[in-house]
């Protein structure tokens, strides 16, 4: 079975050009959740898992993958998944 991967370019401001990749939490955990506070975030293991959330309507956690910066949510008509 392969792997699926998500990237998103963020394509205004000032990180246009920036790829973007899920984001984990400490735990190594990705983060999906339908708003922006933490009460409604759910905790995936899986790019599978996470893919079955974004389906339902969830946006995900998405961070720079070269250095650490805020993780946007992105909802699944913009992730380009591989």
């Amino acid at each position: 079975m392969q792997t699926i991967q998500m990237t998103y370019t963020v394509s205004r401001g000032k990180m246009a050009g920036q790829v973007l990749v899920p984001h984990r939490n400490k735990e190594g955990r990705y983060i999906v959740s339908k708003t922006r506070f933490q009460e409604d975030q759910e905790y995936p293991e899986t790019l599978e898992q996470v893919l079955s959330y974004l389906q339902r309507g969830y946006k995900l956690r998405m961070s720079p993958r070269d250095f650490p910066g805020p993780a946007s949510l992105i909802n699944l008509a913009s992730i380009t998944l591989h």
